[in-house]
């Protein structure tokens, strides 16, 4: 039941990016520090993720693939999408996708700018990237915190 839990857990990204949209259509000239704001809040709620979930399954690895299978199969649409059909399709599955990576898409711009990268999808796999990174060293704190207190 735990895994079920971790692997749902993986598509509250949908759930978020879509917030994160609804309140950039509204706002007005403060885009980018909302956009701020809400990236470090989702690093922090990623990060908390991977700290709670990792004593969930049998290993960090294990709860990190579980948790990021629905941000692979985003990653792989979006792929599709910007490499195969050049475009996004117009529906509503082309719109899902992309909000799907919204709240970590600023620092993937920045880090793509700063590698000289210019393609959209190099940016949305700068995302997965972070978002595992993340998710990771949550659960190598929780390891480290667990090592300290057992030594007590």
């Amino acid at each position: 039941m735990k895994k079920v839990f971790v692997l749902i857990t993986g598509f509250t990204p949908f759930l978020i990016g879509y917030g994160l949209n609804l309140i950039v259509l509204k706002s007005g000239s403060e885009v980018a520090f909302v956009f701020d704001i809400y990236t470090i809040m989702f690093f922090l709620f990623w990060g908390l993720m991977g700290f709670v979930f990792s004593k969930f399954t049998s290993s960090n690895v294990y709860t990190l693939v579980i948790c990021h299978l629905p941000a692979l199969l985003v990653l792989l649409l979006i792929l599709i999408q910007e490499l195969i059909n050049k475009q996004y399709w117009h529906n509503y599955l082309g719109v899902v996708t992309q909000f799907f990576y919204l709240p970590t898409i600023r620092i993937s711009f920045k880090i793509t700018g700063l590698l000289s990268m210019h393609k959209m999808w190099e940016t949305y796999i700068i995302s997965f990237l972070l978002m595992i990174a993340v998710f990771y060293l949550g659960g190598f704190i929780r390891n480290k915190v667990d090592m300290a207190k057992s030594r007590l």
